[in-house]
């Protein structure tokens, strides 16, 4: 899985199926926390 940079909604996309694969502790490991992707992705993961 690529990992993409930005703040696109592709980029929120690719996050949260890390998420879902490995769980949300994982975000820790693969994305800036402090940021709005972050949010969405969480928002993302609870729509699932």
């Amino acid at each position: 899985m690529n990992l993409m940079r930005g703040t696109s909604s592709q980029v929120d996309v690719v996050a949260a199926k890390i998420a879902s694969k490995y769980g949300q502790n994982i975000l820790t490991k693969v994305v800036k926390l402090n940021f709005t992707n972050t949010k969405r992705v969480k928002a993302l993961l609870k729509e699932q």
